[in-house]
């Protein structure tokens, strides 16, 4: 059996870009304010959905535990618009990904 952490150790408070609008394939700074719970890492699957509504995945984000103090704190990172995009309003999407904590072995009686 395993266990895992359903409360993220990280939750997402704002995530804005930062600057004028990108052409595809440029790079965008996002700007993060985020609610640390807890100490451990965690990771967060992110994507950009484009102007037509076509979804890209993009890196993982991951937080590593002790990284930051409890409490909100805020970050920016860089990604990368991607090349196939239609230009427009794009939507960016962050969720964070289950932690695996304990793996439970079953004993025989």
């Amino acid at each position: 059996m395993q266990i895992y952490d359903h409360n993220p150790p990280v939750a997402g408070c704002s995530a804005t870009a930062e600057g004028p609008a990108k052409p595809a394939g440029g790079t965008l700074r996002i700007a993060y304010t985020l609610q640390r719970h807890r100490q451990y890492g965690t990771t967060a699957d992110r994507a950009i959905f484009d102007a037509s509504g076509t979804g890209f995945a993009l890196d993982t984000l991951t937080f590593v535990a002790g990284a930051g103090p409890i409490g909100q704190e805020s970050h920016a990172s860089s990604i990368h618009a991607p090349h196939q995009a239609a230009p427009g309003p794009a939507v960016f999407r962050e969720r964070p990904v289950r932690r695996h904590i304990s793996r439970i072995e079953q004993r025989s009686r």
